[in-house]
């Protein structure tokens, strides 16, 4: 019969590995972070006004990093699999997606960042249209309500 580790047994486990490797996983999550920051940064630099048409290249854009961190969080979840396998991993693991099979991970990561673009095309339309509209001081006051409902939520998640 299988015996399943305790709570207390399972951190064990995860520490030891990560003692290990702690370098390697550390460097391989701010290279999977400052890709996709470096992406978003680049297309978030090419819109300009806002307009319907705006709206679309922002979709576009948002297509592209959703493709893009699909292939690489497939890598970087692989390179923790490794970790937890007791294999030696590398950072250089995080462009596993983009290596091996890349064609299988391209379809999946396309299809549910078309399923996404799709769904929440409306609403960046919409809400597109609405900041327009927003006068400074609107900014402000969203800018002031959104920071209190964030430290709301943060406070009632302790």
């Amino acid at each position: 019969m299988y015996q399943h580790m305790s709570s207390k047994q399972l951190k064990k486990s995860a520490r030891a590995r990560l003692s290990a490797n702690q370098g390697i996983c550390v460097g391989a999550t701010a290279s999977y972070l400052g890709i996709i920051a470096a992406v978003y940064v680049m297309t978030a630099l090419t819109t300009g006004v806002s307009s319907a048409a705006t709206v679309i290249i922002q979709s576009l854009c948002g297509l592209l990093i959703s493709v893009l961190s699909g292939i690489l969080s497939a890598g970087y979840q692989y390179m923790f699999l490794k970790l937890y396998c007791g294999r030696k991993i590398q950072v250089s693991n995080l462009f596993y997606g983009f290596q091996y099979k890349s064609g299988i991970f391209f379809v999946i990561s396309l299809i549910l960042a078309l399923l996404s673009t799709f769904i929440n095309l409306p609403s960046d339309y919409f809400s597109n249209a609405y900041m327009l509209e927003m006068s400074y001081m609107d900014l402000t006051y969203l800018g002031i309500f959104s920071t209190i409902a964030l430290c709301l939520t943060t406070y009632i998640k302790l």
